[in-house]
C-alpha cells in the first residue's frame, strides 16, 4: 500500500498551488477545493495543462478521443463546475475554437 506522500503527489500544478491535478491524472482541485469532474472533463484539463498555451479544439478531441462536436460541452461543464468555487471560468476559449487555463483564479 502506497504511503498518503505518494497518494497526495501531484502530477501539475500551476499557480501557486491553485489548480493541482493529481497524479493519476483523475483528481483536479482549484483553490483547495476539489472538482467533482467526470474522466473526460478530467482529460481535458490534463491536456490543457499539458500544453501550456491555447490548443484548437480538433486537437483536444483528438487526444481525449472525443467527438470535436462535444469539447465545447464539456468545457462549460467544467467551467459550471469551477465557477461555484473560484467565481471565474477554470477555461477559456476564443472564436478560433482554441482553449486554454484562465490565468485568472
Amino acid at each position: 500500500m502506497k504511503d498518503k506522500a505518494e497518494v497526495y503527489e501531484t502530477f501539475h500544478v500551476m499557480d501557486h498551488n491553485k489548480l493541482a491535478l493529481m497524479e493519476n491524472g483523475r483528481g483536479v482541485f482549484v483553490l483547495g477545493y476539489r472538482l467533482e469532474l467526470t474522466e473526460r472533463e478530467c482529460d481535458i484539463v490534463r491536456i490543457l495543462l499539458d500544453g501550456k498555451g491555447k490548443i484548437s479544439k480538433s486537437d483536444i478531441a483528438h487526444m481525449s478521443e472525443s467527438a470535436e462536436s462535444s469539447i465545447a460541452v464539456h468545457v462549460a461543464n467544467i467551467n459550471k463546475k469551477a465557477f461555484g468555487i473560484t467565481g471565474r471560468k477554470l477555461i477559456v476559449g476564443n472564436r478560433r475554437g482554441e482553449y486554454k487555463i484562465s490565468e485568472e483564479m
